[in-house]
This record gives C-alpha cells, structure tokens and sequence, in this order.
C-alpha cells in the first residue's frame, strides 16, 4: 500500500485554455477511488491557488510571466517537499508539462538532503 497525496496545480501560463481545469476532470473521472480501491491510502489536497493570467503584466515579450511561472514552480516544490516529508507519495496534478520544474525541484531537495539521487524518465511528443 502506498500513502498517496495529491496536490492540483492550476498552471494557467501556457498556451492552453484548457490546461488549467485538467486537475479537476482526473479528479471528476474518479481517480481518487480508483487508487483507494488499488489499495492505497489517498489524500487530496486540493489544487493550488495561482494568480490570474489576465490581472498580470506579462512582463518581458520573450519571457511572459516569468515572475508569476517561477512563484508557482517554487510553490510547487515547497509542497512536494513537505508531501515527501509527510511520508507520501506525490502526484501532482495540472494540465501542463511545467509543472514538473516545481516536482522534480522538491522531490531533488528532499533526496538530495538524505544524500540519495534520483532520475527522471519522460517523453517528448512531436508534431510533424
């Protein structure tokens, strides 16, 4: 049995529209009973609270939001962080790739605290 936390990302920086709700349709679609009847212990806490796109300056043309993407990236970190801590395993949830700086940043910190490494294996898909 695994302790699992999910933590939702509303990541609204990208391209996407629809990337920002994607936490709550896996949610919707019964993720978390589907871990829970996996055996797993589930906690859900919520989706993260992110500035809105249209309320922002985006700042420089070649680096929109850099501000607000880098609070929630490091927003995102502080809370695998503390999962980790917590002893649970974090999934986090959000529509777009990017919120993976903010994961890999706090699962790093805390592995690299108790002298241990970690990988990362992903995918890229291409458009031709």
């Amino acid at each position: 049995m695994l302790k699992i936390r999910i933590l939702g990302v509303r990541w609204i920086w990208g391209k996407s529209t629809g990337a920002w709700t994607w936490d709550l349709a896996v949610r919707a679609a019964g993720l978390n009973a589907a871990l829970q009847n996996l055996g797993h212990q589930v906690e859900d806490v919520g989706t993260s609270n992110v500035k809105i796109a249209e309320e922002q300056h985006f700042g420089d043309r070649h680096a929109k939001y850099l501000k607000e993407i880098s609070e929630t990236c490091q927003d995102v970190a502080h809370r695998t962080y503390q999962t980790l801590e917590a002893g649970y395993l974090p999934l986090s949830l959000g529509g777009d790739h990017s919120i993976a700086i903010g994961t890999i940043a706090g699962v790093s910190k805390f592995y690299r605290g108790r002298h241990q490494s970690v990988g990362v294996f992903g995918s890229m898909r291409t458009r031709t």
